[in-house]
């Protein structure tokens, strides 16, 4: 590297790692590199020429390079330039915020009092996102008996637009399949269907991963002439890498299909409930297990939206 490559290198990392706090004064060769810098960019280009994206760089470069003159936050920009009394926008949107939540149908706000008073379930384990705890929870839930789970199935089902028998249904969470390839829920309706689900939450896809799913239950449907349905669940429900048949489904769908129900089954729903507080702080961004009045205005309105956004056959 030459001497004045090595000086160049030097002067920028001494400007982007510098503590500005702490007002360092540049050394004789990070000073020599900036007012080099500046000259040449005098030299072939005015001032003036420059775009607004240009003009940025500079002027933080600069701020930058003179400690004694620390630049401006954004903050502090934003109430030069845009709007000096800045919080007049938080404070006006905060109110139509909280004017909104009043307009909410009583069995949304309902449902909005359950998410305050619920804690989530996984946060003291530290399993919030772990994918074998949330596969689990969900097979418990598809597994369970009496009215609830009955429910719990269809509401399921018409997330996945099916119709099939809500009794006598096997639900196996992490079954392998075969060398390599394991699912995270394998559900069956003697008789009638077959659905695997594959889980995403932080997890990358791997290559073909759902392509091979896809070979082993159009294989299992073929031997016992079944319907066969491949669910690819992730937290925003996107399309799996993939070209062939899959159903697409979000946590947010589940949890909108699923806790209207623990309302009208208390106490019974309870642990139910608290999985899905998890679910909502963790993958939908709404606050759970306090006061409305403490959550964040992005989590107040995460709710707002997923509250409205509710069909009508889900409350």
């Amino acid at each position: 590297m030459t001497g004045l490559r090595r000086r160049f290198v030097d002067g920028l990392l001494a400007l982007l790692q510098q503590d500005t706090s702490s007002a360092r004064e540049l050394s004789a060769a990070e000073r020599g590199f900036v007012d080099g810098f500046l000259r040449r960019l005098a030299e072939h280009e005015a001032p003036s020429g420059l775009s607004d994206a240009q003009r940025r760089f500079v002027d933080g470069f600069v701020a930058r390079a003179r400690p004694s003159q620390p630049a401006e936050t954004p903050a502090e920009e934003f109430r030069r330039v845009v709007m000096e009394r800045w919080e007049l926008i938080t404070w006006r949107a905060h109110g139509a915020v909280a004017i909104e939540f009043t307009r909410l149908e009583p069995e949304r706000l309902r449902m909005l009092t359950l998410l305050e008073q619920t804690p989530p379930l996984l946060a003291p384990l530290n399993r919030s996102r772990d994918e074998v705890t949330h596969s689990a929870l969900l097979g418990w839930a598809l597994r369970r008996p009496g009215a609830l789970g009955t429910q719990l199935r269809s509401a399921f089902l018409r997330c996945l637009d099916q119709r099939y028998s809500l009794d006598g249904w096997l639900v196996e969470t992490e079954r392998t399949l075969g060398k390599g390839c394991r699912v995270d829920v394998d559900i069956t309706v003697p008789g009638a269907w077959r659905c695997m689900i594959e889980m995403k939450v932080d997890a990358q896809e791997r290559d073909r991963q759902l392509d091979d799913y896809r070979e082993h239950l159009d294989q299992a449907c073929d031997d016992l002439s079944l319907d066969g349905t491949l669910v690819f669940l992730t937290l925003d429900g996107r399309k799996g890498k993939t070209r062939v048949d899959h159903t697409r489904l979000s946590f947010k769908r589940i949890l909108g299909a699923w806790l209207p129900l623990t309302v009208r089954h208390e106490p019974d729903a309870l642990y139910l409930r608290l999985w899905l507080a998890s679910v909502a702080r963790d993958f939908c961004g709404l606050g759970v297990g306090q006061p409305l009045s403490r959550w964040s205005f992005s989590q107040r309105i995460a709710a707002l939206d997923f509250l409205n956004e509710l069909g009508e056959r889900d409350v």
